[in-house]
């Protein structure tokens, strides 16, 4: 079967690297931009996922000529949904899996969805060409046209270099969590940073800038053991000066503890991040999100708060006796070129992938030290 995901910008090498650890999964090479093509022999482990937005089941995926006019573009549409198509066998298998996953209803119905980019958003009435696809499949198919109370979806991007039609396998998005109750990070960016982080048993985790906690919350969850409602012993320490924010953590915590019906082990502490009243050699990560943009205060304060945990970093890695193994952070794109110049030695950026934050730019970087 071939199947698809979405993933946002700059979330590609971490879905590819996710992918490369299900058994029976070949990755298709063709570069579009936001979707990642793939064949896999069964669906039952592509759930787990973390860094993808949504799972398709592919139903056709043609390069077009970006030279084709409106007809053109019809004629090749309408014939990926001839008879001969993968479209019954793919709708079929989409209905499985969604019965699979609990939908309540067994009603054989559908509807379209339709995305144009590049020149045909000005060129084609979508509405109207969502009607007339809809039509046609409900004539090619077993399953009734309804757009309100559809079990499966037929999902259509029309760009300027291809075509892609889909049906999505899932109810809800896989980048969903539920047992988030406020989340101010995407979640696939934070499962993004700690996927580079070598969490073990008995570490010590410190967001130094936490906010409503969006990070502490889904490491707290990843490292829950379902089988006994407890959890592996990993501290999670969030740090932040707005007494606010730290009222929204303990609200998003105690959702976490009710949702998993477990007992995390995070502490939140109200704390000036530059004050030196806390001991960081006893910190194995630091996983934060380093606050910038409009909304976040100045670029200024940014690159402050920036440096203090470069600082922070290296002054608890000194080489043999290195404390804190490892950084991850979330920060501006336009700071990455200033990070190499605030680590000390042998505290250094050892890697770093950019990312898209709608419409701000960023990257997320790792930091070690010699001994990593």
């Amino acid at each position: 079967m071939r199947y698809c995901v979405t993933v946002g910008r700059g979330m590609e090498p971490f879905v590819k690297k996710q992918l490369g650890q299900i058994q029976d999964v070949k990755i298709d090479e063709t570069i579009m931009e936001g979707k990642i093509l793939f064949d896999a022999s069964n669906s039952d482990k592509l759930n787990s996922l973390r860094c993808a937005e949504r799972l398709f089941l592919v139903v056709a995926n043609e390069m077009i000529d970006c030279n084709w006019n409106k007809r053109q573009l019809f004629d090749k549409l309408f014939s990926l949904f001839g008879r001969n198509s993968l479209l019954n066998s793919a709708c079929e298998a989409a209905f499985n899996c969604m019965l699979c996953c609990g939908e309540p209803s067994r009603s054989r119905t559908f509807r379209v969805s339709l995305k144009a980019t590049g020149k045909w958003r000005r060129k084609i009435d979508t509405e109207k060409l969502s009607t007339s696809i809809a039509c046609h499949i409900k004539r090619m198919s077993s399953f009734k046209n309804s757009l309100h109370f559809a079990v499966i979806e037929v999902c259509i991007h029309l760009s300027e270099k291809y075509i892609f039609i889909g049906i999505p396998i899932t109810r809800e998005r896989l980048s969903q969590r539920r047992y988030l109750l406020n989340n101010a990070l995407r979640s696939t960016v934070v499962d993004a940073m700690l996927s580079m982080a070598n969490i073990q048993d008995g570490d010590i985790v410190a967001d130094l800038t936490c906010g409503s906690s969006s990070i502490l919350l889904q490491t707290a969850h990843e490292f829950q053991d379902k089988g006994s409602c407890i959890l592996n012993f990993v501290f999670l320490l969030g740090i932040d000066f707005c007494w606010d924010a730290l009222q929204q953590s303990q609200k998003n915590v105690d959702y976490l503890r009710k949702n998993d019906n477990a007992e995390p082990s995070i502490d939140l502490l109200c704390m000036d991040l530059f004050s030196d009243c806390l001991k960081y050699v006893v910190v194995d990560h630091i996983i934060s999100d380093i606050p910038f943009g409009q909304r976040y205060g100045t670029d200024q304060s940014a690159l402050q708060t920036l440096q203090r945990i470069c600082d922070i970093f290296s002054n608890c890695s000194n080489g043999s006796n290195s404390y804190i193994s490892t950084a991850i952070l979330l920060i501006s794109a336009m700071h990455l070129s200033s990070l190499r110049n605030m680590l000390k030695l042998p505290a250094h950026l050892k890697q770093h992938y950019p990312i898209s934050l709608g419409t701000m730019q960023a990257a997320i970087v790792l930091l070690a030290n010699d001994g990593e």
